[in-house]
């Protein structure tokens, strides 16, 4: 089984978009809302991603910290042009 490395990221999102409903579904079980994140996570730099392909779509799995207080979060992503 080949291994996806993990890669350093710097860089920079202009528009995000998600599934309301599982946005809200998330901050309920979770509380973490995926605005925040949107707005937060992904401005700072860097941060780590890996690469993950499901059903013939590439993902990206990025980690850091995020919130107060600071936890170690895991997002799963899609680049779309």
């Amino acid at each position: 089984m080949k291994k996806n490395p993990i890669e350093e990221f710097s860089g920079s999102y202009g528009k995000f978009d998600w599934d309301d409903a599982k946005r809200l579904r998330t901050l309920d079980e979770r509380g973490i809302d995926f605005a925040d994140v949107a707005r937060f996570f992904f401005a700072r730099s860097p941060f780590f991603r890996r690469m993950v392909v499901r059903d013939g779509e590439t993902r990206w799995q990025a980690f850091g910290p995020f919130g107060d207080p600071e936890r170690l979060v895991s997002v799963v992503y899609t680049e779309r042009e």
